[in-house]
C-alpha cells in the first residue's frame, strides 16, 4: 500500500474512533436521562448505560472483547428503542417525554452500531495473537539434533565440528618391538601348555618371550 494511502486509511479511522468515542459518551447521557423516575424506561438506560461504558474501555485501550461488545449492545439498543417507538405509536401515545427520550437514545445508538459493524467487517479492529513475546511456546521441538540457535533465522558462528567416530583397536600395538614374530610363536607355546597342562615342550626361553611380549602390549594404547 503507498504511504499516501495508508496516510488516509489512518485518519480515517482516527476520525471514525473519535465519532464512536462522542456517541459512547451520548450513550451515557442518554442511559443517565432515562434513570428518571416516571419519565424514562430502566431496561432501556441499563443497556444504554452499558454500551456507552463499552464503547469507552474498548476505544481507549483498544480492547477487541470491549469493542464486539459494544457493537453488540449498539444494535440492542437500537432495537429496544425502535420496539418502544413503534409501541408508543401503536398506542397512540401523547407522552412527549417518552417520545423524546427513545429518540434520544436511538439517535444516540443507531450510528455506533452501523459505524462499529464497518470497522469489523474491514478488519480495521481484529484479535490480537495469541502467541507474542510474552506468550511465547516454552518447549520447542528440535528433531534434526542440531542446536537450537539463540534467535529465529541466526546460523551458528563457524562449521560444525564432525562426528566422533570410536576408535578401533590397532594390532600389532604401536609400543611393540620389531622382532615380534618368534616372540610371539613361543608366547603360543606357553599358553597352549597352560590350558594343556603339559610343559613338556617349553623352555625358559619360550617364558622368557612370552614376559617380553606381556610387557610390550600392556598398559594398551589409549
Amino acid at each position: 500500500m503507498p504511504p499516501s494511502e495508508l496516510g488516509t486509511r489512518k485518519l480515517r479511522v482516527r476520525r471514525a474512533t473519535r465519532l464512536l468515542q462522542l456517541f459512547s459518551l451520548g450513550l451515557l447521557a442518554a442511559g443517565g436521562i432515562n434513570f428518571i423516575p416516571l419519565v424514562g424506561d430502566m431496561v432501556t438506560a441499563i443497556l444504554a448505560v452499558l454500551t456507552g461504558v463499552a464503547g469507552v474501555i474498548g476505544l481507549a485501550f483498544t480492547w477487541h472483547r470491549a469493542l464486539v461488545l459494544f457493537t453488540l449492545l449498539s444494535w440492542a439498543t437500537t432495537t429496544l428503542a425502535v420496539v418502544h417507538l413503534v409501541i408508543l405509536g401503536l398506542d397512540h401515545s401523547i407522552d412527549v417525554w417518552q417520545w423524546l427520550m427513545f429518540l434520544c437514545v436511538g439517535f444516540a445508538a443507531l450510528p455506533p452500531a452501523v459505524l462499529s459493524s464497518a470497522m469489523h467487517l474491514r478488519r480495521v479492529w481484529r484479535p490480537q495473537p495469541l502467541i507474542g513475546e510474552h506468550h511465547a511456546p516454552l518447549v520447542e521441538d528440535h528433531t534434526d539434533g542440531a542446536p537450537a540457535p539463540d534467535r529465529v533465522g541466526a546460523t551458528p558462528a563457524g562449521p560444525l565440528p564432525p562426528p566422533r567416530v570410536p576408535e578401533r583397536p590397532v594390532w600389532p600395538p604401536p609400543n611393540a618391538p620389531l622382532a615380534l614374530g618368534s616372540d610371539l610363536l613361543a608366547t603360543g607355546r606357553v599358553v597352549a601348555a597352560v590350558q594343556s597342562g603339559d610343559a613338556a615342550g617349553v623352555s625358559r626361553e619360550d617364558v622368557g618371550a612370552a614376559a617380553r611380549v606381556a610387557t610390550s602390549v600392556w598398559p594398551p594404547p589409549s
